[in-house]
């Protein structure tokens, strides 16, 4: 499409964020999880989006069933292969 809107730089960063967090989970394999907060922190250090946004990004990915975002217990988890 090649088009630089804002529906396109939201796509961008949705894609990024959700691509972020798969590959944080990659590297954490053997424990399956990692830390949502440190999570979001890192990311909004990274890219100045808002928590608010961010968790948005990640609700997004969780109904595509990428991983699973665990609010009680402070998780992102990887779902079941």
């Amino acid at each position: 499409m090649g088009r630089n809107d804002g529906v396109e730089v939201r796509r961008q960063r949705i894609q990024a964020t959700i691509q972020k967090v798969l590959s944080l989970l990659h590297i954490n394999k053997d424990k399956g999880e990692i830390t949502l907060d440190k999570t979001i922190a890192d990311w909004e250090f990274e890219t100045g989006l808002t928590e608010k946004r961010i968790l948005e990004y990640l609700e997004i990915g969780e109904k595509r069933g990428l991983f699973v975002v665990d609010r009680r217990n402070n998780k992102i988890k990887r779902t079941e292969d």
